[in-house]
């Protein structure tokens, strides 16, 4: 039901095309305007001598899955924790960058940086389909260094505490700190 357009072609040319006892725009045949069953399409023809013919045959269309809740696209850092993916219908197959994934997983730290493509195809028993993809951006985390302060005792000064890079938030036993 959701393969596209299609056009009609019979002898001679210049009839009439009905799909379902309704007529159509010459020979333009839409299985998703239709939906899934079984669709009468018949084609009328006369000629200069007011003589005329009917053929017709009955069309089965499949319907087609759906694909649905993909993930959003995303950036994510190299650091950041396997991504599980999921979408609807279950049972697809997902492919990254063109590459079928073993699992349903999207694991940053084993890409590279930039874009990636991600795209999950799915089939039912008709052996119809449908698919869909999504970008993930993949950046680099920024690698952290700190100074380690010196040797601090109870009633010393207020220290500096340095890291590279510059710029990050500072945590003492998982609180923010100034």
């Amino acid at each position: 039901s959701n393969d596209g357009v299609e056009d009609l072609v019979a002898t001679p040319s210049g009839g009439q095309w009905f799909i379902n006892n309704v007529s159509i725009a010459p020979g333009i045949f839409n299985p998703d305007s239709l939906g899934g069953g079984i669709h009468k399409i018949k084609y009328s023809v006369g000629n200069s001598s007011g003589c005329s013919d009917v053929d017709s045959i009955n069309h089965t269309i499949n319907s087609s899955p759906s694909v649905t809740d993909m993930p959003a696209p995303r950036s994510v850092c190299k650091s950041e924790s396997v991504i599980t993916l999921s979408a609807n219908p279950t049972g697809g197959q997902w492919y990254i960058d063109n590459v079928a994934s073993v699992a349903a997983q999207f694991n940053p730290g084993s890409q590279t940086v930039g874009e990636h493509k991600i795209k999950y195809v799915v089939a039912n028993a008709n052996g119809c389909s449908d698919s869909a993809e999504v970008t993930f951006t993949v950046s680099e985390s920024p690698n952290v260094s700190i100074t380690p302060p010196t040797a601090s005792c109870s009633n010393d000064g207020v220290e500096d505490l340095v890291a590279t890079p510059s710029g990050g938030q500072w945590f003492i036993n998982n609180v923010s700190i100034a």
